[in-house]
């Protein structure tokens, strides 16, 4: 019998909590389109908790592809995202992004370009 269990923890260390991320976490993975508004609830795919910056890899894939990318940053006492400044991406490579230890971080992409174009982006935490 197989059993398989998913557990999300943040640990707590010194008194400080700590990012639930312990590894690399997939964000959102094929995108091929922009995105029709930042969404309006958590998403609960990469709690930062503790983390000041993260490491936001992009795999970029297609015939000069371009992909406008703003990070959002779910803030706890407004109950939305805030979003940062853009990023064009048209390479595969790595941003280090100012995340302030948020609960939620989303991508927003809002342009694409190029033909065939696709990109996944991955997240980890990071100290810088």
């Amino acid at each position: 019998m197989n059993i398989n269990v998913s557990i999300d923890i943040n640990i707590n260390q010194g008194g400080k909590k700590m990012s639930a991320i312990t590894g690399e976490t997939l964000l959102r993975a094929g995108i091929t389109e922009i995105d029709a508004a930042v969404p309006t609830t958590k998403q609960l795919i990469a709690d930062l908790t503790g983390s000041p910056f993260a490491t936001v890899a992009f795999k970029v894939s297609g015939t000069d592809p371009s992909f406008t990318v703003y990070p959002c940053l779910w803030n706890e006492t407004l109950d939305c995202y805030v979003t940062g400044d853009y990023m064009t991406v048209t390479e595969s490579t790595e941003y280090n992004v100012a995340v302030n230890g948020t609960t939620d971080l989303y991508m927003y992409v809002t342009e694409v370009s190029g033909t065939n174009a696709s990109v996944d982006i991955v997240v980890k935490p990071s100290i810088l």
